[in-house]
């Protein structure tokens, strides 16, 4: 009977730790995927924006996307 038990436990944590590692897995491709979707429109903004100054005047600030590079 004891080792019934035991062996019932020793296949729920196998799972709970398959489950759990899998869930970190997941959690850690949607971040890669938030911050690359986010540095993406950083660049897209980057490229194309007005710079402001105190006295009224704009610059308008353009670069070229060969600037970014990715790696």
């Amino acid at each position: 009977m004891n080792n019934y038990h035991k062996k019932n436990l020793t296949e729920h944590y196998r799972q709970l730790v398959v489950l759990c590692t899998a869930a970190v897995i997941a959690a850690a491709l949607l971040t890669v995927y938030v911050v690359r979707q986010g540095f993406s429109r950083t660049q897209k903004a980057a490229a194309n924006t007005f710079v402001y100054s105190p006295n009224g005047a704009s610059i308008h600030v353009y670069s070229t996307q060969s600037q970014w590079k990715t790696y």
